[in-house]
C-alpha cells in the first residue's frame, strides 16, 4: 500500500465514521484482549462492525469483537475500540495505523491504547 492509497482510505474511513457518529467524542480507548470485560461498566449507546469502516480490518485475535462502541461512563460520551489488528498478524506498520488516523481525521483528539500485558 503507498501513502497515497492509505492516506485515500483514511479519509474515506474517517467520512464513515462522521456519517455514523455525526461529530466524534474528542475521546477513544483502544481495548486490548484483556480489556475486553470493560465494556460490561460502561452504557453503550450503539455499535458499528468494523467491517463497515473503510480502513479497520476484520480483527483475528481471540476476545478482540471488532466492533467500535460509542459509549458513556460518568457524564463522559467516548469510542471504545474493540479490538484491532497486529503487526506480527502480517500488517504493515503504515496499515496498522490507519484506524488511529481515521479516528484523529475525524475529530478524536486523546486516545488511550491498552494490551494484555
Amino acid at each position: 500500500m503507498t501513502p497515497s492509497e492509505a492516506s485515500d482510505l483514511v479519509g474515506r474511513g474517517a467520512i464513515a465514521l462522521a456519517g455514523w457518529l455525526g461529530k466524534a467524542p474528542a475521546a477513544a480507548v483502544v481495548l486490548g484482549s484483556g480489556f475486553q470485560g470493560a465494556m460490561a461498566h460502561f452504557k453503550t449507546l450503539a455499535e458499528l462492525d468494523f467491517a463497515q469502516i473503510p480502513c479497520f480490518s476484520p480483527t483475528t485475535v481471540e476476545g478482540h469483537t471488532g466492533k467500535l462502541a460509542l459509549a458513556e461512563a460518568e457524564g463522559t460520551t467516548f469510542l471504545a475500540v474493540c479490538g484491532r489488528r497486529h503487526y506480527y498478524e502480517g500488517l504493515s506498520m503504515l496499515e496498522g495505523s490507519l484506524p488511529t488516523r481515521a479516528l484523529a481525521e475525524a475529530g478524536v483528539r486523546s486516545l488511550l491504547l491498552t494490551n494484555a500485558a
